[in-house]
Order: structure tokens, then sequence, then C-alpha cells
């Protein structure tokens, strides 16, 4: 059985024996490399399919019984962090993505540590420590630089723009925003791109700035397109409706809630 199966099957595991069983079975896959795509399918599912990502979290504290090995727990913490967030514990999202970036940093692994930290910026956000989460973001961004690691950089910044947004307002959060932008572009990751569109866009128009607010969601409805995401670009349609509603431009707002609405009747 491949990993990448494995780990689903894992996550998809009805008990406590069922996934021992799996191990059992596959005992030579039970490895660092197993952890990682159980790591992948938390990320990829928290945010749409929370209970899923608590699911990866149940199998990572399996997998440590049968190794131990100091990079599967630094793992565990991290996606038991994400577990937490899904949930809604805060102090203990922050308190494992901590231990996590602990455990990375005393095996050698300075990116991995890094990167536990870009989760963390949204509970301190949450909690509203915002100078701690800026502070934070700012050192992980230096790390992701460094190792010239773009996607991860974006992310970083991305976070960073929303939340200085909330203390200083949008403009001088758009040069996180803008910069991400840049290097979303440059590794052609357009759903990322999407995401700091959208934020950019949403973040003008809670200032009232519909102008900015229209140009940036009309971006992002460029790049959903072309990175054929059929959901979001219904989703960036309604809210170019919305805008158009604010701005008293019902003929316009009309127009792009009806193609939206057409656009969700065609996904279900």
């Amino acid at each position: 059985m491949l990993r990448q199966k494995l780990a689903e099957n894992l996550v998809s595991a009805k008990n406590e024996t069922e996934r021992k069983g799996l191990l059992k079975k596959n005992n030579d896959k039970a490895d660092i490399e197993l952890a990682w795509h159980l790591k992948e399918i938390c990320y990829d599912s928290w945010k749409s399919e929370p209970s899923i990502a608590r699911k990866t979290a149940t199998a990572l504290k399996t997998l440590t019984n049968f190794n131990s090995d100091e990079e599967i727990e630094a793992i565990l913490f991290l996606v038991s962090g994400i577990s937490e967030l899904t949930k809604g514990n805060l102090k203990k999202t922050i308190e494992n993505l901590d231990r996590s970036a602990q455990v990375f940093k005393q095996i050698g692994k300075e990116l991995e540590s890094a990167n536990t930290q870009v989760a963390k910026l949204i509970p301190l956000a949450l909690l509203g420590k915002y100078d701690e989460a800026i502070k934070c973001g700012k050192k992980s961004l230096k790390i992701f630089e460094r190792f010239g690691d773009e996607l991860s950089a974006g992310k970083v910044e991305n976070n960073l723009g929303n939340i200085v947004a909330r203390q200083d307002g949008i403009l001088k959060a758009e040069k996180y925003h803008l910069s991400a932008m840049r290097r979303f572009i440059k590794i052609k990751d357009y759903e990322e791109l999407v995401m700091s569109e959208q934020n950019l866009a949403e973040s003008y128009a809670d200032q009232n700035n519909f102008r900015q607010a229209e140009k940036y969601f009309a971006q992002a409805l460029k790049s959903a397109q072309k990175a054929n995401m059929d959901f979001i670009e219904a989703e960036i349609t309604a809210s170019l409706g919305n805008l158009a509603n604010f701005r008293g431009r019902y003929s316009k707002a009309l127009r792009y809630l009806e193609n939206a609405r057409r656009q969700f009747e065609t996904l279900n």
C-alpha cells in the first residue's frame, strides 16, 4: 500500500483498533514520510472539513506509538495545534505549535520550525495579541527569505497584512499583501494568489474604499478563472454584486448576483 493511501485509510479508520491494525500490516511504512502525508491531509482539510483535521491528529498520535522519531513527534504537535484551532482552543493551539517549533529546531529543521509559526499568527490575532503576532510573523519571514521559500513567505505576508490592517489600517497592510501577490505570481500558485487578492479587496471594502475593492475583486476573479476554482469564482462574483449594490449600481449588482446564482447552481 502506498503511503498516501495508507494515510487516507488511517484518517478514515473507525477506531483505534482499526488504525493499529493498518499500521501493523504496513509497519515498514510507519515512518516520517507517512507523518508528512498525514500533515498534508490536515492542511488540505482544516478550513473546509475540520473534522478530518482532528482525525488526522488522532492518526498521528497512533503513529507515534509505532515510531517515536522526534520528527514525527514534531509533526504531531503541529497537526494537534491545527486540530485545537478548529475547536477554538486558541491557547492550546499556541502551546502545541510552540512545542512543534521547539522539537523541529532541536533536530536542526529550522525551516520547518519557522513554518509552524505561520499558523500561530491566527490564534494570536484572535486573542488580540497583534504586536506579538507581527513580531512572530516578521521573524519567520526572515527565515523563509533566507531559505528562498517563496510560498511560505507569501503566506506569512498574507497573514501579516490581515493583522496590520486591523491594527494600523489598510494602507500599511497593503505592502504585505502586494508582496505576497508578487511571490505567488512568481511561483505560479494561483490558489494562494486568489486569497491574497480577496483579502486585499475585502480590507478595502471594510474601509469603504469601493474603487480599490472592486479592482482587487476583479483581479481575484481572473485568477480564480485561471486556476479553475469554480466555487471561489462564484463567491467573488457574488462579492462584486454586493459591492455594486453598496455603491448604488443596481443594474450591475443584479448582473453579478444573477451570474453568481447560476454558477452556484451548476456546482450543486
